[in-house]
């Protein structure tokens, strides 16, 4: 079963889509994708769109916050369109450690959230 889509808006900007709860596989899965790119192009953009009503799962999200701060230098920004509000706060700490350029869009904003990726 397929969980997590990719798509490209450029050649170094990357989209994900995550079609299941968010557990370790699906890290899993998404960090490969990531190093692919990361390894194509040295420094990337990053858009992950999580499905409505998913579930996130803290310990995993943890560690693939541990995975993307691993990988600072290697990302310019990063969009993250979810309907989950309290993943905005985890991600405005990860802000204050990364140097990437992170945004947190709601579903209703995802078009924003691909405009501000794109540019």
């Amino acid at each position: 079963m397929v969980m997590v889509s990719k798509f490209e808006f450029s050649g170094d900007t990357l989209g994900i889509m995550i079609k299941s709860d968010l557990n370790d596989a699906v890290f899993r899965e998404m960090q490969v994708i990531i190093k692919e790119k990361i390894s194509e192009y040295g420094k990337i953009n990053l858009f992950i769109e999580v499905e409505k009503g998913r579930h996130i799962d803290l310990i995993p999200l943890m560690k693939h916050l541990k995975f993307e701060i691993g990988n600072d230098k290697h990302l310019k920004k990063v969009a993250v369109v979810t309907d989950k509000e309290w993943f905005k706060n985890v991600l405005l700490v990860k802000d204050l450690i990364m140097n990437a350029d992170i945004e947190v869009f709601t579903t209703g904003d995802r078009m924003k959230a691909i405009s501000w990726i794109a540019e």
